[in-house]
């Protein structure tokens, strides 16, 4: 199993595996002010290459820029903060969490056309 400490200090409660794509492993998890609403939080291991570097920047401005009713809103970026950036691993993407099948959905969607891009 993938390793969300970094959203556990962050304040994230109650993970549960949804899913992985070929970038990312998705949980759904709360946060106790809000114990019945949940978030979809990506982990991605975005810094072992140069090129999962650049796609995952990409993913964030895509995400980050567009308001449509077809792209769920980023609601938090969690990272280690580290004075050494290759210390950095790991990047999380925090969006709303709409349901097992939309969410495993959307990220095999978005991994695929970020290929593409």
């Amino acid at each position: 199993n993938a390793s969300f400490e970094l959203c556990y200090n962050a304040g994230y409660r109650s993970f549960e595996f949804l899913g992985e794509g070929a970038y990312g492993v998705v949980a759904k998890a709360n946060r106790p002010a809000r114990p019945d609403h949940f978030y979809a939080i990506k982990k991605i291991s975005a810094f072992d290459h140069n090129t999962y570097c650049q796609r995952t920047l990409r993913e964030i401005r895509i995400l980050k820029t567009f308001r449509h009713e077809n792209i769920i809103e980023v609601k938090d970026i969690v990272r280690a903060e580290h004075e050494n950036p290759e210390l950095m691993r790991e990047i999380f993407l925090v969006q709303e969490c709409i349901g097992l099948v939309g969410i495993v959905g959307i990220v095999t969607v978005v991994d695929l056309l970020l290929d593409k891009i």
